[in-house]
């Protein structure tokens, strides 16, 4: 057995002189399915719990008692860590895309200038402040007209 959802219902239907065949029958599965939640290699979905809590005499939050603690930690968005890293990978991801609108457009833009291509230069030059902008975010974020709230991770 895996988990404690299926040692609760092996216990249930142990406790209350069921066979697997038995259970299978009260709750309209097959045989294969109860063994199959018992060992753990599926589960059983919410409307056959609600069945097997009434069948049983229990109320539903009997079975995730105790594993639901367990498995609110085990979400990953809940790790301190995680916003951290989500902040980091924003910042890198942030000061590339600046660096690489930089590095590209500016010689387009010096080129299209030079060309006299107005339509062009302006979209060049936009991106060129759209890099110096992102690069701005990244280096130095109180100079947004809103706070980001990093004391908040």
């Amino acid at each position: 057995m895996n988990n404690d959802l299926s040692k609760k219902i092996h216990d249930l239907r142990v406790l209350n002189n069921d066979s697997q065949e038995d259970l299978a029958q009260k709750i309209n599965v097959s045989r294969q399915a109860i063994s199959k939640w018992e060992t753990g290699l599926s589960n059983p979905d919410f409307n056959t719990l609600k069945q097997l809590a009434k069948l049983y005499g229990k109320d539903m939050s009997y079975f995730f008692e105790e594993s639901k603690q367990e498995v609110t930690s085990l979400f990953i968005l809940d790790k301190p860590y995680f916003k951290l890293l989500v902040v980091v990978l924003c910042i890198v991801i942030t000061m590339l895309a600046g660096s690489l609108s930089l590095i590209i457009s500016v010689p387009y833009l010096i080129s299209n200038i030079q060309q006299r291509n107005k339509l062009w230069s302006f979209v060049f030059l936009f991106l060129v402040f759209m890099g110096i902008y992102l690069l701005l975010i990244v280096l130095f974020p109180g100079l947004l007209p809103y706070s980001i709230g990093y004391e908040k991770l």
